[in-house]
């Protein structure tokens, strides 16, 4: 193993100052980024897909369980396979109760959909000692649609948003190195208004990386109700949050100074100029504080 290089403590400051530049200046190309995502149109889904879960089947617009938006992991687990993907296990492990939770106080739900019969994602369910959300969608042609399953025999061959004749050309052509059909991974947002649902956004790819502990993020790729985009947005945000400060006042002044620890998911899109405001709004819903709780 190659280990760092012996600095003084003068010398690792100025080089940690030198790096934490880069990383703000990432940080503000990431908002931006996101802000554009947020300004994504959306496309209506038009097919009643039909899944199946623990209690039977259900629909698209079930999994969202009364919440406006929707998050689906697509796990890979072949029909022919008796135990889901290892590296979709691996992220499955990280999905704690505390961050799905997380998601719920944001209007957000959360499930994985699989191609396999529903009777073997619940007995490896079981031997995994996992009981999040996971639905199969087995005889339906949902992963077809979002292209997660690879087999042309049912559609051309496609993934990340390039034909396989574009992955050859960009090197890339090893995803479609195996025997079909292929199970890929992905993660699909989704957005509802009333009863109609619609398709906001895909990450495919290594665009997933940052994906496990910044699920919190994700849901903002939507507008949800009442949310604005552009320069009105954080406009009305920071409204809100001064209103939501005043209404939990005397405690409002302490809140203020309160920070999130670093490493936390509520804290991975902030940059260390987070207004005092935003910091108590993520403290609230950090230590679990519901509206009405503080009086």
């Amino acid at each position: 193993m190659t280990l760092p290089r012996i600095a003084s403590r003068e010398e690792w400051i100025e080089e940690r100052k030198q790096l934490l530049e880069k990383e703000k200046a990432l940080t503000r190309e990431r908002d931006a980024l996101n802000s554009e995502r947020r300004d994504l149109p959306m496309v209506k889904i038009e097919k009643d897909y039909v899944f199946r879960g623990p209690e039977g089947e259900l629909s698209l617009l079930d999994m969202f369980e009364g919440r406006s938006q929707l998050i689906i992991g697509h796990f890979m687990f072949n029909p022919d396979w008796e135990d889901g993907c290892p590296s979709c296990s691996a992220g499955a492990a990280e999905l704690s109760e505390g961050l799905l939770e997380h998601l719920r106080t944001r209007d957000t739900s959360f499930a994985y959909v699989s191609r396999a019969p529903i009777e073997k994602i619940q007995r490896y369910q079981r031997k995994r000692g996992w009981d999040f959300a996971w639905y199969s969608s087995y005889g339906s042609g949902f992963n077809y649609d979002f292209k997660v399953t690879v087999d042309e025999s049912v559609a051309p061959a496609e993934y990340n948003y390039k034909t396989k004749e574009e992955h050859e050309r960009a090197g890339t052509g090893y995803y479609f190195d195996a025997e079909q059909p292929i199970e890929q991974p992905g993660t699909s947002c989704f957005l509802r208004v009333g009863d109609d649902v619609f398709h906001v956004l895909d990450l495919w790819s290594r665009r997933r990386d940052a994906g496990r502990l910044l699920l919190l993020a994700r849901p903002h790729c939507a507008r949800a109700p009442g949310e604005l985009g552009g320069a009105e947005g954080p406009r009305r945000e920071r409204a809100l949050r001064d209103t939501r400060l005043r209404e939990l006042s005397p405690v409002a002044g302490a809140l203020q100074r309160v920070t999130q620890p670093h490493g936390t998911a509520l804290d991975l899109e902030r940059d260390d100029h987070v207004r005092p405001r935003e910091r108590a709004d993520q403290a609230l819903h950090g230590n679990g504080v519901e509206d009405g709780q503080l009086q």
